[in-house]
């Protein structure tokens, strides 16, 4: 099982990306049938097929409908119609979309000796 701290984490402000992906030959040196994307809007409670790619294609393109934390794990489909790797749903990628600007406020003043102060908030839930 991948630790929480061990999934890539990524924030955008895109609304639209794109996950690349390799493929390798499995055993018996066959590239898979099929490349799947599976993803979770609710921290990996559940888990819906996004979508579906040749394993040459090499990517998965990606629109969130808000912003969010989203969840994704590939599957990948053999020749037989074995789902690999087997074995429960566990988060490979973890992207936050983040389309909301910062808050950001100034207030200055002239101090007492004519000096100008400048005092100042930023507010961002992903600010790092």
């Amino acid at each position: 099982m991948a630790s929480a701290a061990s999934v890539p984490r990524s924030v955008t402000r895109q609304l639209a990306f794109t996950i690349p992906f390799q493929v390798t030959a499995g055993s018996g040196g066959q590239k898979p049938a099929e490349v799947r994307l599976y993803m979770s809007s609710d921290g990996g409670a559940t888990w819906q097929l996004h979508t579906r790619q040749p394993p040459d294609v090499g990517k998965f393109s990606f629109r969130a409908t808000a912003d969010g934390r989203y969840l994704f794990l590939v599957r990948t489909l053999d020749q037989r119609g074995q789902m690999h790797p087997d074995g429960p749903a566990e988060a490979e990628l973890e992207v936050m979309v983040d389309t909301q600007l910062p808050e950001f406020s100034l207030q200055t003043s002239v101090g007492p000796s004519g000096e100008v102060l400048a005092e100042w908030t930023a507010a961002d839930p992903h600010l790092a």
